[in-house]
């Protein structure tokens, strides 16, 4: 006889756990309030130097190898649709990526061996 029965975890307590841990670490409302960080500096020039499609890397009126075209691109629609600022913009489509990025990686660990590891992934 079993001393002690594992419960079973609902999956919806453990989305709404995890989106509260995600908000906690990544808060919107703060993620345009500090500087530029490294080459973000590089990819706001690169995206108010952006005006050609399919999209030419310009920094300071040259062209750049070394920096690929989509997420400047992203960044200027998003800004453009929204007219938020240059920090925020940069921040918040890279918090968003990850938490795409983290969500596909929960969801194929769920569908693979259930729950527990989709929370732990």
């Amino acid at each position: 006889m079993a001393i002690f029965e594992e419960k079973r975890i609902r999956p919806w307590v453990v989305v709404l756990i995890l989106l509260a841990v995600f908000v906690i670490a990544y808060p919107a409302w703060h993620l345009g309030e500090r500087e530029l960080f490294w080459n973000e500096g590089d990819v706001a020039g690169i995206i108010s130097e952006m005006t050609s499609f399919p999209p030419a890397v310009t920094l300071h009126g040259k062209l750049s190898g070394e920096q690929y075209p989509l997420f400047p691109l992203v960044c200027k629609i998003f800004r453009s649709v929204t007219g938020a600022s240059m920090e925020f913009t940069l921040r918040f489509v890279s918090v968003l990526c990850l938490g795409i990025l983290s969500f596909l990686v929960g969801y194929n660990c769920y569908r693979s061996d259930g729950i527990q590891a989709g929370a732990a992934a």
